[in-house]
């Protein structure tokens, strides 16, 4: 009888060593990915949103020559409620670029020769390196982006007529 114990027992021993080679071993990798994202600011809509900014009349002998230009007309982005894990606003002009000159916004009205230059900060304060890629981090004040356009001549001959432009700004929070 202890032989038949001792047989069995060694014949369990004999299968488990079979079965833990049997199974394979083997490691996997699991890559879990987010993104935490900073929280957005409240845009004051009463001043910010779908602002229109007017030009005063400019006589087309204001501009004789490519480069000429109307005086800055300041206007602004104002944020409320902006939490404190944002701590960068960042803006991108976008827009129809001028045919003549792609650092520029077309002028969709009559006159001809003219366009829209535009820059962070009052009174051209940061001008853009160019229309079609104007990218760049904001510099705020108390939570407030200024901003400010122009007319310029993009030819000698400035004919006259109306004058719009639309510029779109998409905000980014970091």
């Amino acid at each position: 009888m202890r032989l038949r114990i001792i047989e069995v027992i060694s014949c369990l021993t004999a299968a488990l060593g079979i079965m833990m080679t049997a199974v394979p071993a083997f490691a996997t990798d699991i890559n879990l990915t987010g993104t935490v994202v900073a929280s957005a600011c409240t845009v004051d809509t009463a001043h910010s949103i779908n602002q229109t900014i007017t030009f005063p009349d400019s006589k087309t002998s204001d501009f004789t020559r490519a480069g000429d230009a109307s005086e800055w007309q300041n206007y602004a982005i104002v944020f409320t409620s902006c939490p404190p894990s944002t701590t960068n606003i960042i803006v991108n002009f976008s827009g129809t670029p001028d045919p003549s000159n792609k650092c520029l916004a077309k002028n969709d009205g009559s006159a001809t020769g003219i366009a829209l230059q535009s820059a962070f900060g009052k009174d051209g304060g940061y001008l853009q390196n160019c229309f079609g890629g104007m990218t760049g981090t904001a510099y705020e004040t108390g939570r407030t982006i200024e901003l400010s356009s122009r007319m310029i001549a993009t030819s000698d001959r400035v004919t006259g007529g109306s004058f719009h432009s639309t510029l779109l700004l998409t905000v980014t929070y970091k």
